[in-house]
């Protein structure tokens, strides 16, 4: 019998004054249930959920430590600087996809740099830039590597290998080819990592 994966809901806001004994107590449900389930989104990256559930443990980590604040344990600061690194590489992720859309408007092109970007969302920015300079060269092993990650079917990497050799193909041609492609990888990426998100 085949069975569908259990579906899981959006983390529960937590509420205000929650203790630290149920901040572990919550974090010990996630963990469980984590290990029971690899696909479960705190540990699986791929789930549609995972950013949330990894926030949700992480905002009970800062409660726990709270009860460390008397004396603070090497775990705890290990915790916050946990958090403080992840948050740090946010920011600076976001601050890319600004400057990669400043680029882009430059271009001619419209749009926003999504908020809370994701690092897919990141690299398709910076995928689209490089189509529009026309600056293959730098383009091409960033599309081979998103095509792999994809794993997309032999005939897509067969017609991408025989498109990155065609050096003597019409420029123009050869850019909107690479536009394609560069929509190919946005779109499968959207529906891998973006589905559920708000």
């Amino acid at each position: 019998m085949n069975e569908s994966p259990p579906s899981y809901p959006v983390p529960p806001p937590i509420p205000d004054g929650m203790t630290p004994d149920n901040a572990a107590r919550s974090i010990k449900e996630v963990m469980a249930a984590a290990a029971q389930d690899p696909q479960h989104p705190y540990s699986h990256a791929g789930h549609p959920l995972h950013r949330d559930y990894q926030d949700f443990v992480g905002k009970l980590f800062q409660i726990k430590a709270t009860a460390a604040d008397a004396g603070e344990t090497p775990t705890s600061r290990a915790c916050m600087e946990a958090l403080a690194e992840r948050d740090a590489k946010r920011d600076m992720m976001q601050e890319e996809a600004e400057k990669e859309v400043e680029a882009l408007r430059k271009l001619g092109y419209e749009g926003e740099a999504p908020a809370d970007v994701r690092p897919d969302q990141l690299t398709a920015l910076k995928m689209q830039r490089l189509a529009a300079q026309q600056d293959l060269d730098a383009l091409t092993p960033i599309m081979e590597r998103e095509l792999r990650a994809l794993k997309a079917p032999a005939d897509t990497m067969a017609a991408f290998q025989a498109f990155t050799h065609a050096r003597d193909m019409d420029p123009a041609l050869r850019g909107q080819i690479a536009e394609q492609v560069v929509s190919y990888i946005h779109a499968a990426n959207e529906q891998r990592y973006g589905k559920g998100r708000k």
